[in-house]
C-alpha cells in the first residue's frame, strides 16, 4: 500500500489505468467532524478508452502537478510509477490517480564530471516531503537493481517579480559516470477534501560518450 493511501483509493486503483472519483455536495470539515456527501460518481480510463460510469466533473480538476528535471541545459518530465491526487472545486471534491509502468525515460546525457541538477515542482504550495532515491544500473526488464542511495537535496521557492511563490525547486548534485536512475517522491499537504496528494516518478541521467 502506498504511503497515505486510503483503502477506498486502493480499491479503485488498477495497474495501467487512470480513474477519477467525484464527490458531490455535502458538508466537509477536517479533524473530528465526519464528512458527509450526498452523491458520489466515478469515471475510469483503461488503455486509452473512457469507461463512463457516471457524469464527469469539470475538466482539469484533480490533476497532479508537473515535476520536471533540469540538468545540463536539458529538461525531462519523467515516467510514471503512480500518482494520487485529491482536490476541491466549489462544492465538489475530485480524487484521481493512476499507475504507470515504472519505466525510465531516455537518459539526459551529461559531460563526465560533477553537475548541478534540479527538480521543479510546479505548484505554489510547499511540499511536505521530497525524496530522491537513485540507482546506478537497470536489470534486463529496465527496472532499477543493485544498491541505492538517497540524494541530498535543498528545497527553495521560486518567485515571480512580485515576490509570489510560483513553484518549488529541489536542487541536488550528481557525478557521472555512473548513470543515475532516480525515483522522485513528492507529497503535498492534504487540502480541504483530505488526501492523498502525492506522486512517484522516474528520471534518468548518464555520462555522454
Amino acid at each position: 500500500m502506498r504511503p497515505g493511501a486510503s483503502p477506498k483509493l486502493i480499491a479503485h486503483h488498477v495497474r495501467g489505468a487512470r480513474y477519477e472519483l467525484f464527490y458531490g455536495e455535502g458538508s466537509m470539515t477536517q479533524g473530528r467532524v465526519t464528512r458527509r456527501w450526498r452523491t458520489a460518481v466515478a469515471a475510469a480510463a483503461v488503455g486509452g478508452v473512457l469507461l463512463q460510469l457516471a457524469p464527469s466533473a469539470p475538466a482539469g480538476h484533480g490533476v497532479p502537478p508537473a515535476t520536471v528535471l533540469h540538468a545540463g541545459g536539458r529538461s525531462q518530465r519523467g515516467g510514471l510509477v503512480w500518482e494520487d491526487w485529491t482536490s476541491r472545486s466549489g462544492n465538489t471534491c475530485v480524487q484521481s490517480g493512476g499507475d504507470g509502468t515504472g519505466a525510465y525515460p531516455k537518459r539526459i546525457r551529461l559531460a563526465p564530471g560533477r553537475h548541478r541538477a534540479r527538480f521543479v515542482l510546479m505548484r505554489r504550495q510547499r511540499p511536505s516531503a521530497v525524496k530522491l532515491t537513485a540507482w546506478h544500473s537497470l536489470n534486463s526488464q529496465g527496472q532499477q537493481t543493485g544498491p541505492s542511495e538517497v540524494l541530498p537535496r535543498k528545497l527553495e521557492s521560486r518567485r515571480d517579480a512580485n515576490g509570489r511563490v510560483t513553484a518549488w525547486v529541489a536542487r541536488f548534485r550528481v557525478r557521472v559516470p555512473p548513470s543515475y536512475f532516480i525515483r522522485l517522491y513528492v507529497r503535498w499537504p492534504d487540502g480541504k477534501c483530505g488526501g492523498p496528494r502525492h506522486v512517484l516518478r522516474t528520471y534518468a541521467l548518464r555520462a555522454a560518450g
